[in-house]
């Protein structure tokens, strides 16, 4: 690997060497000539006292996406611009494409446009597709919509952000979460879902392999996200 430099984040309450140390321990373990000022490649080393994790830095980002929280449509049950950003992070990177089959308002469309990501969105109601594109446009973004199932869509996507609805005027049961994992899982490859419920056992069973969860709070009620990839037809 040539011209590449080694960042190091520590996690906190982490006890182990200095962030240097740890960048000249990485980097004595690779074969190449390392860059400091110019790099062509940039590793993240994260440390944690029994585990060290490296990945490569694909785009960085600008603090723009904290106004994403201003939009002209708003609803209670939303996710946060953070939280549907993070979940496009697990999913895509820029110039992938990634579909949203429950886009509600678009707020993970305008937050996968605005990282340039190509976003598509389904959502059944008119009325709320009509307020998702003024969102995206509210904030110069882009994004295909279509009104319908997500569950009917055909074709391929990088990654796949489902945000399972919830509440009483949802229709909110085993059968339409089901069908909407297993459809996910099987146009894109990467995918990451929000739900109340606990999802757990459905994955495996839906061609799909869990590799991670977290909990994410909004207005006192606790949401899990599953990070998850296809691994086959159900």
């Amino acid at each position: 690997m040539e011209r590449f430099r080694v960042h190091a984040r520590k996690r906190r309450g982490t006890k182990v060497s200095s962030s240097q140390q740890i960048e000249r321990a990485v980097a004595n373990t690779i074969i190449g000539r390392p860059d400091l000022s110019r790099p062509a490649v940039e590793l993240i080393a994260q440390v944690h006292e029994r585990e060290w994790l490296l990945s490569e830095l694909v785009s960085r980002t600008t603090n723009g996406w904290l106004g994403h929280e201003q939009r002209p449509h708003q609803y209670s049950s939303a996710l946060p611009p953070r939280i549907a950003r993070a979940m496009v992070n697990l999913v895509a990177v820029p110039g992938d494409r990634l579909i949203d089959p429950c886009c509600g308002s678009g707020t993970a469309l305008v937050e996968a446009s605005s990282m340039g990501i190509e976003p598509f969105g389904w959502e059944i109601n008119r009325t709320i597709v009509e307020q998702a594109a003024a969102n995206i446009c509210h904030h110069q973004q882009a994004a295909w919509l279509v009104v319908g199932d997500g569950r009917t869509a055909r074709g391929s996507w990088n990654g796949a952000v489902l945000d399972l609805p919830y509440g009483i005027s949802s229709e909110r049961c085993d059968d339409v979460a089901r069908g909407l994992v297993e459809h996910a899982l099987e146009v894109a490859r990467l995918v990451a879902v929000v739900t109340v419920d606990d999802l757990s056992g459905l994955f495996a069973g839906c061609g799909g392999e869990v590799l991670g969860t977290a909990t994410v709070i909004k207005n006192r009620l606790h949401r899990r996200v599953y990070w998850a990839r296809s691994i086959g037809a159900c």
